[in-house]
């Protein structure tokens, strides 16, 4: 855009390809859904005048038409040649001409730079089928994980003496299928669209999203951000599958199968997996960080369009709420299992500590259990702190709000006030969900019995009894 505010057309020069790696890391997370990733972008304001134009020849439809900002934004099929030879023949503004829709442009520089699936290296990737080899190997990782649950759970339910290895087992298969459930959930939601509004949050896994994320990394010349962090995912992950591996295979008297090879194969994949669904949470905050720099600076920029600085706020506020609420809904789902893992391992730790049951193999058995319990426990925590840059990524925005308000202005406070007010309904969350989960945790945790446990799983034979399930 020039001084005065006229907005300059977008430019077209050639883009380098992206990373190999990102592309792959899309592939095996199973993230590709739509046949085209490179989609028309248009801010709400042009979307909304595009449905009640009087040039489509009909009126606005309240029961057809799908005013979801995240549907229009992420999940419309409408080409941009198409758009723009609609808007040519018809002779009305092309969406080009708005200057918030050219935001949605932005490279790491604020300058608006349009690129097509072919430069940025994504046609080799991408193919017809793309929906359905995703939900199709969604659907297998999870009845995988169904078919590994129901082989233990129907032996070890209901009885008391079993029930921290039921708690130990469940813990983990949680935080596993953990990344196989949200990427559904963003497939359900391409499907369904608006008849799942609840589903919003998936969007932080559509395709298309992170395609948006991923311009404002200047990834074609400085490749993929944070590669010794992806290493650390897919590394911590692998040593403990590795590491479990050699328990139950060596350390262990449990005999070497076909059963166990491929539950030792599955779980290094299924962990790996995991590492690398954590990267892409911390993929999505480095480009929030990135994104809100170069907004504060159009801010400053163009402080005296109130009404354009309020609608490019809007819509990165209503980018970065959806991937507050998958932060949010992530750590709900993972901070019980894991604080659920950590009761579970203090109470075996005292069972075995006060129980003379197992023999020597046993023991070893429980040390190196332990250390690898503790380890699992310690990395998802790490970890996931790490991608997020703590427990609550909402600290992006009041950094955001932080530099607006102490940087020079020809307004007053009062506007800089009201333009990110208006974005706080976006970003409104509950406070009382951690407090709820620590509650409930803490209330499990004081109905635990410490004796009575059944802890001859770490034990092929104790005092002659036979423990079949040891080895599963």
């Amino acid at each position: 855009m020039t001084d005065n505010g006229e907005t300059l057309p977008l430019i077209g020069r050639r883009v380098k390809k992206w990373p190999f790696m990102f592309w792959f890391l899309l592939r095996v997370l199973a993230l590709f859904y739509h046949r085209s990733v490179v989609s028309e972008r248009k801010c709400f304001n042009c979307h909304i005048r595009d449905i009640s134009s009087p040039r489509k020849g009909t009126l606005i439809n309240g029961m057809d038409t799908p005013l979801d900002y995240y549907v229009l934004a992420y999940e419309s099929s409408t080409s941009d040649a198409a758009y723009a030879n609609e808007t040519k023949n018809l002779n009305v503004q092309s969406w080009e001409d708005c200057g918030v829709c050219q935001t949605l442009w932005w490279n790491c520089h604020r300058v608006p730079e349009k690129y097509t699936e072919q430069e940025i290296g994504l046609s080799k990737w991408g193919c017809r089928l793309n929906g359905v080899f995703s939900i199709g190997w969604l659907v297998i990782a999870l009845a995988i994980l169904c078919y590994y649950i129901g082989s233990f759970v129907p032996q070890l339910y209901g009885n008391p003496d079993d029930i921290l290895k039921l708690l130990i087992k469940l813990t983990f298969f949680v935080l596993l299928a953990t990344h196989y459930v949200i990427a559904l959930c963003s497939k359900l939601r391409s499907v369904f669209k608006c008849a799942a509004p609840r589903l919003s949050w998936a969007t932080s896994f559509n395709v298309r999203y992170l395609i948006k994320r991923a311009q404002y990394l200047d990834m074609s010349n400085r490749g993929l951000p944070g590669v010794p962090f992806l290493l650390l995912c897919a590394g911590c992950p692998l040593f403990l599958a590795v590491y479990r591996t050699v328990i139950w295979t060596y350390i262990s008297n449990c005999p070497i199968t076909i059963y166990s090879i491929t539950q030792a194969t599955t779980g290094v994949i299924f962990m790996v997996t995991g590492g690398f669904s954590i990267y892409i949470l911390y993929f999505l905050r480095i480009s929030f960080q990135c994104q809100f720099n170069l907004l504060t600076a159009y801010v400053k920029e163009f402080e005296d369009d109130v009404r354009r600085c309020k609608a490019v706020v809007l819509e990165v506020a209503a980018d970065f709420a959806c991937y507050q609420q998958l932060c949010s809904l992530y750590l709900a789902v993972n901070f019980p299992t894991v604080v659920l893992a950590v009761v579970a391992n203090i109470t075996l730790a005292y069972t075995i500590h006060e129980s003379e049951c197992l023999d020597e193999v046993g023991q070893r058995i429980a040390y190196n259990v332990a250390i690898l319990s503790w380890s699992e426990i310690a990395i998802a925590m790490i970890l996931s702190a790490m991608a997020m840059g703590g427990y609550k990524v909402r600290y992006i925005w009041e950094n955001f709000v932080a530099n607006v308000l102490i940087m020079e202005s020809n307004k007053s406070k009062a506007f800089i006030l009201e333009l990110v007010t208006e974005a706080e309904v976006l970003l409104k969350e509950s406070n009382l969900l951690l407090a709820t989960i620590i509650f409930s945790v803490t209330g499990i945790y004081m109905g635990f019995q410490f004796g009575n446990q059944n802890i001859t799983m770490l034990n092929d034979s104790c005092n002659g009894t036979f423990v079949p399930n040891a080895c599963i």
